[in-house]
């Protein structure tokens, strides 16, 4: 039987972690004059296109924080952008 601890670590970060882990990006865009980041790592690409239950919550709690939080998805000809805006 696996620990509480590696279930955890499987099952991967929480919504409200994952919101966390941007603190330290969203200060160095502030400091540097910056009013958004964007975020193109696999939950804020990814979970966001496909609208799962926990990049909703995600969403909730960086708005409940007073951030705006915006979906961008753009067709190319080749290739498709889509990530995640956070702005302040």
């Amino acid at each position: 039987m696996i620990t509480a601890t590696e279930a955890r670590t499987l099952a991967g970060p929480t919504p409200q972690e994952r919101v966390d882990m941007l603190e330290t990006e969203i200060k160095k865009a502030a400091l540097e004059r910056k009013r958004h980041i964007d975020l193109h790592d696999e939950f804020w690409t990814r979970e966001a296109y496909s609208g799962t239950t926990e990049y909703k919550q995600a969403k909730m709690i960086l708005e409940g924080l007073g951030y705006k939080v915006e979906f961008y998805y753009k067709e190319h000809s080749i290739a498709v952008d889509y990530y995640t805006i956070v702005s302040w």
